[in-house]
């Protein structure tokens, strides 16, 4: 009797088994909160610059732009890097360096989830040093961002005297104005 108990019980077992295995789970992520309308997204960045033996830069950058729709925003903003890299300039002597830049900015998010990864985009005017003598720039950064925060690592690639090209982790909040 135990045996027939035993054995009806891993039939059992086994049928939920094949069911539950056959069964479609679908997960759903709630909706992201980006709206139609102005965006706002102060940023903080750190890393290295790759082409000077690895020296530290710290940046902040500010984006101004218009989120389109949930999956695409374009602006234009302003960026300012420091380094602990020291360069000789014959007018103004020893600077440390220390980048100024304008540009615009595309990005695309690749879901209409409050986790979505996305892919930024900025190209602009670069100034170097304390001349602020014009140059050019162009970043291109992959991330995740989780309700309003954003978490990014970029490659930057600006051109002076000599080729830069500088890794950084970012971290932005973006301040959104519009409506459902």
């Amino acid at each position: 009797m135990a045996l027939v108990i035993m054995a009806s019980a891993s039939v059992s077992m086994a049928q939920t088994l094949i069911t539950s295995t056959q069964a479609s789970t679908k997960v759903i992520l709630p909706k992201s909160d980006r709206v139609k309308g102005l965006v706002i997204r102060p940023e903080l960045g750190a890393g290295v610059d790759l082409s000077y033996s690895g020296k530290f830069i710290f940046g902040l950058n500010c984006t101004i732009g218009y989120q389109i729709n949930p999956y695409i925003a374009v602006g234009g903003g302003y960026n300012y890097d420091s380094s602990t890299q020291s360069y000789y300039d014959y007018s103004w002597g020893y600077n440390k360096h220390r980048f100024s830049s304008w540009f615009v900015n595309f990005r695309a998010y690749f879901s209409d989830t409050y986790i979505s990864p996305y892919f930024d985009l900025k190209v602009g005017t670069l100034k170097i040093g304390s001349n602020f003598e014009p140059i050019g720039m162009g970043s291109g950064m992959v991330g995740i961002q989780w309700k309003r925060f954003d978490l990014g690592t970029s490659i930057k690639y600006c051109y002076y005297y000599n080729d830069s090209w500088i890794l950084a982790l970012h971290f932005a909040y973006n301040i959104q104005f519009g409506k459902k």
